[in-house]
C-alpha cells in the first residue's frame, strides 16, 4: 500500500516541488539578502546551484527508496545519484527538439529506408538524440533495425540500455515491440539482461509507461517482455517482486492507474485494455 500510494502521488508539476531545507531555502531561486533588482554574476549561479545540489542530495526527495515516485525520480536524476543514466529516461529524460526537412519528416512517417538516408545524406545531419526520439515516436522501425545494423546510434546519443528503457518507458504496445524486436534480433538476449543499478529489470520501467497498463491482461508489452526471458520474481529495491506486485495490486488500485492512463494517451487505450477485462480476469 506504501509503495502505491508512492507511485500514484503525481504532483502538478515535479518542477514546482518544495524541498525544505535548515536554511530555510524553499524552492531553486536566487533568495539571498540582496538589493531589489540586483542580478547574480555567474560565479554566484553557480555557488548556489553548487549547494542546490548538496541539499538535495540528502533530502528525502532523492531518497533511493522513494524511487518510484515521479518527483524522486526527478530529483534523483537531477543531482546525478548513481544510476540516474537510465532513470532519467522514465519521465522524459532529456529535452529534446528536432527541425527536420519535410522529406525526412515524411520518409519517417512512412518508414522509408532509402528516402530517410537520402535526406539524411543531403541535409548533412547525424543520428542524434531528438532525432532518434523522432524515428522511435511514429515507430518507424525499419529506419530504426537499419541504423542498429548499420551502427549508426552512437553510445554516446544513446547506449543501447538506455535505448530499451526508454523505449518500455514510453510507447503503446503497437509502437514498443517492434523496437524492442529490433534490439533484441541485434543482441540476442539483450532485454533479459538490462538491469539498473537497484538491479531492477525492464518489467519494472514498464511500470512507468502512460501508454499501456502493465498489469491489464491485454498488455502486450509485459506478454513480449516475458516471452523474452525478463523474470516476473524480479525484486525492486525494497525486497518485492514485479509478480508480487501485480498479484497484490487490488482491483480499485488497478482501476484508478488505468483510468490515469485513459487520461493521458491520445489513442484508444480504453478500447484496447478496457475496464472489463479487470474484473472478468479477476473471476
Amino acid at each position: 500500500a506504501v509503495w502505491y500510494d508512492c507511485l500514484r502521488d503525481i504532483p502538478r508539476s515535479v518542477c514546482e516541488t518544495k524541498v525544505e531545507t535548515p536554511n530555510d531555502i524553499l524552492e531553486f531561486k536566487y533568495k539571498l539578502n540582496k538589493p531589489k533588482g540586483y542580478q547574480p554574476t555567474n560565479c554566484e549561479i553557480e555557488e548556489i546551484k553548487e549547494k542546490r545540489n548538496r541539499l538535495l542530495a540528502t533530502s528525502v526527495v532523492t531518497n533511493p527508496l522513494l524511487i518510484d515516485n515521479v518527483t524522486v525520480r526527478h530529483r534523483y536524476c537531477q543531482v546525478r545519484k548513481n544510476g540516474w543514466e537510465m532513470l532519467r529516461h522514465a519521465d522524459g529524460g532529456r529535452k529534446m527538439t528536432v527541425k527536420l526537412p519535410e522529406a525526412m519528416r515524411q520518409a519517417i512517417r512512412d518508414d522509408d529506408v532509402p528516402a530517410f538516408f537520402l535526406s539524411l545524406n543531403l541535409s548533412g545531419k547525424t543520428i542524434s538524440a531528438s532525432l532518434l526520439v523522432e524515428i522511435m515516436r511514429y515507430g518507424s522501425s525499419k529506419i530504426f533495425t537499419h541504423l542498429l545494423d548499420e551502427n549508426m546510434i552512437k553510445p554516446n546519443v544513446f547506449s543501447i540500455q538506455e535505448l530499451c528503457c526508454f523505449i518500455v518507458t514510453h510507447f503503446r504496445d503497437a509502437v514498443s515491440i517492434p523496437l524492442l524486436t529490433a534490439l533484441e534480433e541485434h543482441s540476442p538476449s539483450l532485454l533479459k539482461t538490462v538491469k539498473d543499478v537497484f538491479e531492477r529489470n525492464l518489467l519494472w520501467y514498464e511500470i512507468y509507461n502512460w501508454n499501456t497498463a502493465w498489469f491489464h491482461p491485454n498488455c502486450k508489452l509485459s506478454s513480449f517482455l516475458l516471452e523474452h526471458g525478463c523474470d516476473p520474481d524480479n525484486k525492486n529495491h525494497l525486497g518485492m517482486s514485479w509478480q508480487f506486485v501485480i498479484d497484490n495490486l487490488s482491483i480499485k488500485q488497478k482501476t484508478h492507474l488505468l483510468e490515469k492512463r485513459y487520461k493521458h494517451c491520445l489513442f484508444a487505450l480504453r478500447d484496447e485494455q478496457p475496464i472489463s477485462s479487470l474484473l472478468e480476469n479477476k473471476a
